[in-house]
């Protein structure tokens, strides 16, 4: 087979050293004329990518991926558009001198898959069997790229499932806790320093799916998640998951919203349609926390009981996302609440922060204030005043903290 001006040239084999040939091109593509092909630019492959036994032709042009698929008698279905807009020299910025390409079967299905060496790593396009690959290449190994990695790092194993697509962490700088969710079953797993391999959480431990879950950026132990028809929380790092009644009745509005509705249910189609979109947590007042959904936004401030501050009975709209805002007025702090489609409202009165106490190794007595940068000022009964991290603090069983 050669890849001259016109397009494709094949020379069939007649199995006794010999070969039959016409000079005409079999496609009129994936040549120096025809498609303005470059040997310096666009690598072109022989490899099976539908498992069928033969040679399909895979070119790297400059918009992507292109498949020529054979038809097993010397000739080749073609259409000349990319199957993959990425590990081409536009789409993707490959280049021969720095990315190498190859066709190898990979997942031992017997279709080829694209593995291609970038500057940050190896990407791997997932064939379908078809002659097409997955849309979005998955990037399994942070090395043997054509650049330094400079600040990046892979944090933990690779991700149990390729189409998780949300993220959340807790803990803080040292003994991070990360979650990952959001594939097609709703599962949930969470992974930290030392940990061999992603830990599933759900399902199990009581609960079925994890359609939403919010884990609290200051406390790893506590997650609350969205299951197929509750609201579920748990306060074990997700070992357990027990029903939180009192959320699941004011999300509900007392049972009349269905805690199992569906995120489209009302055909818009943005995913906010249901009883549980967004939490906020409170990095000082472990019991303060946050809930918004279609029913409106909740408060505890223990960390049981829940209260309604506002209803979308009254104000019409669907709350989307909230933030609560606690640094700009210590004194007065703020929970932000969006509506889809709508604007931000602004909810405010929840009365003085606070302080909470701390105590120093030698004997002194202090209050805390929390800064925007993740420290904490300690103000002591000596006069000194200090900035420390915050994952300093020790929490107590009395309340104070110890440093």
């Amino acid at each position: 087979m050669g890849f001259g001006d016109a397009g494709v040239y094949v020379a069939r084999s007649n199995g006794d050293g010999t070969f039959a040939f016409t000079p005409v091109p079999v496609i009129a593509d994936f040549g120096f004329e025809a498609g303005g092909w470059r040997v310096e630019k666009h690598p072109r492959f022989l490899a099976d990518v539908t498992g069928e036994g033969r040679a399909d032709i895979v070119g790297f042009g400059d918009a992507g991926v292109y498949v020529a698929r054979s038809n097993g008698d010397g000739t080749f279905a073609f259409t000349p558009e990319p199957v993959i807009a990425d590990f081409g020299f536009e789409a993707g910025g490959w280049r021969v001198e720095k990315h190498p390409r190859f066709l190898a079967d990979v997942t031992g299905d017997g279709s080829a898959e694209i593995v291609g060496f970038g500057d940050a790593g190896v990407l791997v396009g997932l064939a379908k069997g078809d002659g097409t690959f997955q849309p979005r290449p998955l990037f399994v190994i942070p090395n043997f790229g054509y650049g330094n990695n400079g600040p990046v790092e892979q944090q933990g194993p690779f991700l149990p499932d390729p189409n998780v697509g949300i993220v959340q962490a807790s803990g803080g700088y040292s003994g991070t806790v990360f979650f990952v969710g959001g594939d097609d079953a709703a599962r949930l797993w969470k992974w930290t320093d030392g940990m061999a391999a992603w830990q599933q959480l759900v399902p199990g431990g009581g609960a079925s799916q994890a359609r939403r879950f919010f884990v609290n950026p200051y406390d790893p132990s506590v997650i609350y998640l969205l299951d197929t028809d509750h609201v579920m929380r748990s306060d074990d790092g997700g070992v357990t998951w027990q029903v939180d009644a009192s959320l699941e009745q004011q999300l509900t509005c007392g049972g009349r919203i269905p805690a199992g509705r569906d995120e489209d249910a009302d055909g818009q189609g943005d995913h906010y349609d249901v009883v549980l979109s967004d939490m906020q947590f409170d990095p000082l007042n472990a019991g303060r926390r946050f809930a918004v959904g279609l029913g409106g936004a909740f408060l505890t401030t223990d960390g049981v009981n829940w209260q309604r501050l506002l209803d979308t009975g009254a104000m019409r709209g669907r709350p989307a996302n909230c933030y609560f805002d606690w640094i700009s007025q210590p004194s007065d702090p703020a929970l932000y609440v969006s509506f889809a489609g709508r604007s931000i409202v602004k909810i405010s009165g929840f009365g003085p922060r606070r302080r909470p106490p701390v105590r120093t190794a030698d004997g002194h007595v202090g209050t805390t204030r929390p800064l925007p940068d993740d420290r904490v000022l300690l103000e002591l009964d000596d006069g000194r005043s200090l900035v420390v991290d915050a994952d300093q603090l020790q929490p107590q069983d009395d309340g104070t903290y110890l440093i």
